[in-house]
Order: structure tokens, then C-alpha cells, then sequence
């Protein structure tokens, strides 16, 4: 008797362990929650082969597969409410299991709570509006976690004027770790150096630099410093580079073989503003190689643009002002009958465009999380293939820099080339000897005419998060 009633017990706990209760175990019933929230869900309570559908407030937002935690005990699924542009208050949210019954997925069980969201509660802006500055405190470092990429987009003439939409593939992405320290704070200016940092737990690494034309693994040791002397705002006064870091290897050290890295930080609005407020801004690119940062006491390139106060808002768990910065312009000239001609996607012959998103802390005065996009579209005419033309304009850079694959270069085709644009920005990355990395729209004379055309897209992201 005693050891059937093991059997049984054995029998039931297999069976609990195959296929749980399918509940929401967090968040609870009347949870306050903001930015990213763990929904968790009983390990083993989601089948092989099913998924979970969420809804806010009974309307869809996602089909996924949650996926362990890193206990292993639980099931997550990552709600975003910033990314789905969940308003702030009280919400019903769902989840929904999906599994395979005779041969087709239908939804059988669910599981409800309902939370309050508050991404934008608990920050107060006074009636005068904020100044929104950085906090220099001698020896403190902020170090940041950077995604560095390009996307690319093709769509022909015809489809774009149909209304069709390019597919974005992407080309390259690279990760690196960077630091801002400030190393003294004089008559409310502050000395900061930028560097490069090694990837935690390594010595070294990898990247594609104005020199490179792939990935290459950079050690800690080449790793050099750009020193700048910044206002509150951001606002560079000068900048340098060690003199112990020569040029050409007269000295104790060849700048050739030094990884040295341009990013800014974001320049602030001058004035107190109010939210939804917009100001006079400028965006800082990199000015150049390390020759002209010693010559001038410039590493910036100021970019007028137009900046807006647009939110106040937690991000990573820190009060924020949301600032953005837009710049956008066609390049050449342009007739009003061309511009009626392009379509729903590709608006002009030629484009740049550069927008950047920008969180600082209302607490810390820190920079917590950069977005920045950069965008060049070109229009290229398609050769015709019986005659002969000039060479295609070549293709751009590599993200970080020369060198890299050409996404839209080659030998051309056909007749009455036309010649395309060059529009090229510095990419505010550094490379080895400090030259700012270009972002190329392909330049130079087209490759033929033809009675079609291809628009095509470079994007840049560069993403920068506070560790």
C-alpha cells in the first residue's frame, strides 16, 4: 500500500511538471509598473510549440514565445510600455495561450491582471520650465554601452511611386563599451576625457575604424584619450589630444596605432524650457582627424538643428528630461514637378536626414540613453545593359569608418550617365589616429540612364546606453 501510494504521488508531480497552471504570476493585481515589465508565467505552463498573445485593454499587441527567466523558473515575456505607447494610467492587460488543437492554433486559456502604468508620473516640471544641464563632479565616470550600425533599403522608381515599401536589410552592427570621465571641474566647466573601453572581463576590442576595411580586434593598450573642456550644456570650449601621442612615431608613441574616439555628448538647451517646447539646437559631429583637433582646439562640428523638450519620462529607472533633434534637408535642386513624382517612402532625389533622441536625468544630471539616426537617400539611374558607361559611383564606408564594402558601387552600364551626389556625414566614431569615420551615399559619376531608377537608403544607428 505504501509504495503505491509513492507510485502515485510520482505519477501526479511528472504530470504538474509537464503542464502547469496557466496564470499570470506576475506582475500582481494592482501593480504600479513603468518602462520594461517582466510578465512571468509558471515554467512548463506554455507548451511546445504554442505562444501567448498580449492585449492591453482587450486590443492585440503582440504574438510571441516567452522564454525562460534566468533562474530557469519562470516563463518571461518583456512588456515594453514605452515601445508600445501604453498611456500612462489604470490598463486591463491580457495574456493569452495558443496552442495546436486538432491541427490548428486556437486560443485555450487566459489570464488577466490589471496594472497601473506611470511612465511619466512623479516628475514634476516647474511652472518656468526646466534647465536641463549635466552634473560634473570631479572623478566621476559615466560608461556606456554602444551599438554602432547601417541598414540598407533599395526600391526601384516604378514601386516607389506605386506606393510600395523598401525592405531594410541590414549590413553591419558592431558593439564596443566607451567612458566619459571627468577628471576636473574648474569655474563650472568640466574636463572630460573620452575613451574607448575594453569589453567587460577582455583587454581588447573589436572594430571596424577609418583604417580598417573589416573587424579588427583593438587591445587596451592602443586605447588613447580626446580631452575636452565642456560647459554644463555640453557645449565644447577646447579640445585636445596627450602630446605624448605623436604623430608619425617621432615620439613615444605612433598615432597610427592608437584607437581614439569622437563621441559628444548631446548639447543641452541654453534656456529654461517647458515641455513641448522647442529651441535653436545643434547636433556635435566629429571635426576631423587628431592633427586638426591640435591645430584648431575642435573636436565638434556643430550641425544646426531643431530641438524640442518633449517629454519628461522614466528611463532606466531615473527621472528624465526627452529631448529630440532633427535635421533634414534634400540635396541639389530639386523642380516642383520632380517632387510631385516621388513617392510615398522616397520623397526626394537626394536626402539626409538626422534625427536623435536624447534622455537625461533630472537626478544625476547624467546622459542615460542616446538614439541618433542617420539617413542618406540616393536616386541611381539603371543602366541600359547593351551600351557602355562610366564607372558607378562608389559605395559608402564601413559604419565606423572607410574602408568597408561598397553597398551600391560598381562598374555602370548603359549611356547618359548621371552623376549622383556625394553627401557624406562624419560619423561621430573615431578610428585609429582619430579620423572620424565617413557615412557615404556613393559618390561620383553614375553608372547609366535608362529609362529606370533605383532610390536607395543608408542608414546609420548609433545607440548609447548608460551602464
Amino acid at each position: 500500500m505504501k509504495s503505491s501510494l509513492v507510485a502515485f504521488i510520482s505519477m501526479t508531480a511528472v504530470a504538474a511538471f509537464a503542464q502547469a497552471p496557466f496564470t499570470i504570476v506576475k506582475p500582481a493585481e494592482g501593480a504600479k509598473v513603468r518602462e520594461t515589465v517582466p510578465i512571468t508565467m509558471p515554467r512548463n505552463s506554455v507548451p511546445e510549440g504554442s505562444f501567448i498573445g498580449i492585449t492591453i485593454d482587450g486590443k492585440f499587441l503582440e504574438a510571441v514565445v516567452p522564454q525562460p527567466n534566468a533562474a530557469k523558473t519562470h516563463l518571461v515575456y518583456w512588456l515594453d510600455t514605452k515601445k508600445m505607447g501604453i498611456a500612462d494610467g489604470w490598463h486591463q492587460m491580457g495574456v493569452t495561450l495558443f496552442s495546436n488543437v486538432n491541427g490548428r492554433q486556437q486560443a485555450v486559456d487566459q489570464s488577466e491582471v490589471r496594472i497601473h502604468v506611470g511612465n511619466h508620473a512623479g516628475i514634476n516640471v516647474p511652472e518656468n520650465g526646466l534647465a536641463i544641464r549635466y552634473k560634473f563632479n570631479k572623478g566621476s565616470q559615466w560608461t556606456y554601452n554602444v551599438t554602432l550600425g547601417m541598414d540598407l533599403s533599395t526600391l526601384s522608381e516604378a514601386q516607389n511611386k506605386l506606393g510600395g515599401r523598401a525592405a531594410q536589410l541590414p549590413f553591419a552592427e558592431e558593439k564596443w563599451r566607451f567612458v566619459f570621465a571627468v577628471d576636473d571641474v574648474r569655474n563650472g566647466l568640466g574636463l572630460v576625457r573620452s575613451q574607448f573601453l575594453p569589453y567587460k572581463g577582455k583587454d581588447y576590442v573589436v572594430m571596424t575604424t577609418s583604417a580598417d576595411d573589416q573587424p579588427t580586434q583593438y587591445f587596451q593598450k592602443d586605447f588613447a584619450p580626446l580631452y575636452r573642456l565642456l560647459r554644463t550644456t555640453g557645449a565644447e570650449v577646447y579640445a585636445d589630444v596627450p602630446t605624448y601621442y605623436e604623430i608619425g612615431g617621432t615620439g613615444t608613441g605612433d598615432i597610427e596605432t592608437h584607437l581614439i574616439g569622437t563621441l559628444s555628448l548631446p548639447i543641452l538647451p541654453t534656456e529654461r524650457l517647458v515641455v513641448g517646447e522647442s529651441w535653436q539646437a545643434a547636433i556635435d559631429l566629429t571635426a576631423g582627424s587628431i592633427g586638426a583637433i591640435r591645430r584648431t582646439g575642435v573636436a565638434a562640428n556643430r550641425i544646426p538643428a531643431r530641438g524640442t523638450f518633449e517629454a519628461v519620462e522614466w528611463e532606466r529607472g531615473q527621472p528624465c528630461a526627452k529631448l529630440r533633434y532633427e535635421i533634414e534637408q534634400g540635396m541639389g535642386n530639386r523642380t516642383s514637378k520632380e517632387l510631385e513624382l516621388a513617392g510615398r517612402e522616397f520623397k526626394d532625389n537626394d536626402r539626409l536626414r538626422i534625427e536623435e533622441l536624447v534622455w537625461v536625468s533630472l537626478s544625476t544630471g547624467k546622459l542615460v540613453r542616446q538614439d541618433m539616426i542617420m539617413e542618406a537617400d540616393t536616386k541611381v539611374a539603371m543602366g541600359d545593359p547593351g551600351g557602355v558607361g562610366t564607372g558607378g559611383g562608389r559605395g559608402g564606408p564601413s559604419p565606423v569608418g572607410g574602408g568597408g564594402p561598397t553597398p551600391a558601387g560598381g562598374r555602370g552600364g548603359g549611356r547618359g550617365g548621371q552623376a549622383v551626389g556625394d553627401i557624406r556625414v562624419q560619423v561621430p566614431a573615431g578610428g585609429r589616429g582619430g579620423q572620424g569615420g565617413g557615412f557615404g551615399v556613393p559618390g561620383g559619376q553614375g553608372g547609366g540612364g535608362g529609362e529606370s531608377s533605383v532610390f536607395i537608403r543608408q542608414k546609420l544607428y548609433i545607440k548609447m546606453v548608460l551602464e
